[in-house]
């Protein structure tokens, strides 16, 4: 069940008491969460835990069993799979979808307009409030930062898999949303545009949801880490970074304290609350994105980047 959550000022995503079961293989079990506005949260756990599970029902890609999922009104959810598929088209036609509602309100302005049409003068008020002018110039903008200008024109079809990546973090880009969920989002990229990765969600004030084994993006990218362990989300108080998180896990098996010894998401007589950790910092780094985009210089980093599907559906 998912509905929308207008008492809880706290929180702008809850789940309450979610299950889902596969068969008889258990994957969440009763799993309370909340989440506050702004927070950058990593998720990790071993593979076949469900954790892509766990944000297909936050976008309401996939039902849940039991339980709750709770979206502050008015905030818009954005999610990227963890497997990329494009629709049919051209790279400008998957981005140029993003601003349908726009050009289509252009459109109808335009003959109203021409015709003398009072509804003109809605339609005018109506493109002011999309921000729809200079809905070019952003398409342009994004397509600059993830370096697909000289693609625009190419077929999804012959796209590799780390390009057609780019292109749906363009496309997220583009939708604007407040709660961004992202599965494995920084594989088949290279290492400049996971760094850029890193840099739009530290300047962001968006809300995100980061499922990762890279351990380097999990460092530089995220506030808090949740482990998605037996059905349910634990942290360990302090532990913001993986290897302070891998560090007092350690430490926590040495001393004889096998699970983990608190439920990040604890539940008050209003629902599900954000547990902020002790001293996390609410914004992460000022870095500032780059108004080029990823460059091609060699990255210093160590590597092993209302309601919305990620992509429009082909309707081949």
């Amino acid at each position: 069940m998912v509905s929308t959550m207008a008492d809880l000022p706290r929180n702008v995503l809850s789940m309450t008491e979610v299950s889902k079961s596969f068969g008889d293989h258990m994957i969440l079990d009763e799993l309370t969460f909340g989440l506050a506005e702004g927070d950058v949260c990593g998720i990790i756990g071993a593979n076949g835990t469900g954790k892509s599970t766990l944000l297909k029902i936050m976008a309401q890609e996939e039902p849940p069993d039991g339980g709750t999922v709770a979206v502050r009104k008015g905030q818009v959810v954005a999610y990227l799979p963890q497997t990329t598929v494009l629709p049919k088209g051209t790279v400008a036609d998957v981005l140029n979808g993003c601003f349908q509602e726009v050009r289509e309100t252009i459109a109808a302005y335009q003959e109203a307009a021409a015709n003398q049409d009072s509804a003109a003068d809605d339609l005018l008020g109506r493109i002011d409030a999309l921000g729809g002018w200079d809905w070019e110039h952003r398409m342009e903008r994004a397509a600059s930062l993830l370096s697909l200008t000289s693609l625009l024109n190419e077929p999804t079809s012959r796209l590799s898999g780390g390009e057609s990546k780019r292109v749906a973090l363009a496309h997220l880009m583009l939708i604007d949303a407040d709660i961004v969920l992202l599965d494995e989002p920084t594989n088949h990229l290279d290492a400049d545009t996971v760094e850029w990765l890193e840099r739009w969600i530290s300047e962001s004030n968006k809300t995100f949801i980061v499922i990762t084994h890279d351990r380097y993006f999990l460092d530089h990218a995220v506030s808090q880490i949740s482990e998605l362990r037996e059905g349910k989300l634990f942290s360990y108080p302090g532990a913001l970074r993986i290897t302070s998180w891998r560090a007092q896990k350690k430490k926590n098996s040495r001393n004889g304290q096998l699970s983990a010894p608190t439920t990040f998401y604890e539940c008050n007589s209003n629902g599900p609350v954000a547990h902020q950790v002790p001293g996390a910092p609410r914004r992460r780094r000022s870095s500032r994105i780059s108004k080029s985009g990823p460059t091609s210089t060699k990255s210093s980093r160590k590597l092993s980047p209302r309601r919305q599907s990620p992509l429009p559906t082909s309707s081949a």
